[in-house]
C-alpha cells in the first residue's frame, strides 16, 4: 500500500481598492504547489496582477444576456515531490480602476 503524505495549506489574500497600488514579495518555504486566483471586474487596460514581472492575471468580464458574468483568472504552479521551490514571488497590482482581490493558496508537504 502506498504511504499517504501529510499536507498543510496556507491562505493569503491581497486586495487593492480603486486607484490603489500594491507591491509585495511573497517568500515561501519550499511549497508543493502555489495557486494564484485574481478576482474583480477586470478591464483591458487595468485591473490585472503581475507576478514576477512576467505573468499577468486578469479577471474575465463577459457581457451576456442577463447580468454580466465575471470569471477569476488563475495561475497554478505544481512541483514534483522531489523538487525544491526557492522562488520569491513578486506580486504587483498597479492603478486598478476597480477593486481586485488576489487569493493565494499554498500547499506544503509535511514530513
Amino acid at each position: 500500500m502506498k504511504k499517504r503524505q501529510k499536507v498543510r495549506y496556507e491562505f493569503y489574500s491581497y486586495e487593492t481598492s480603486v486607484s490603489g497600488n500594491f507591491n509585495v514579495t511573497l517568500t515561501l518555504n519550499n511549497p508543493a504547489s502555489v495557486k494564484f486566483i485574481l478576482t474583480g471586474i477586470g478591464t483591458l487596460t487595468s485591473d490585472f496582477c503581475t507576478i514576477n514581472n512576467l505573468y499577468n492575471l486578469q479577471p474575465i468580464f463577459l457581457v451576456t444576456p442577463g447580468p454580466p458574468r465575471i470569471f477569476p483568472s488563475e495561475l497554478i504552479l505544481q512541483n514534483q515531490i522531489n523538487e525544491i521551490d526557492v522562488t520569491d514571488y513578486q506580486i504587483r497590482i498597479q492603478n486598478a480602476t476597480n477593486t481586485v482581490v488576489l487569493k493565494v493558496v499554498v500547499k506544503y508537504y509535511i514530513d
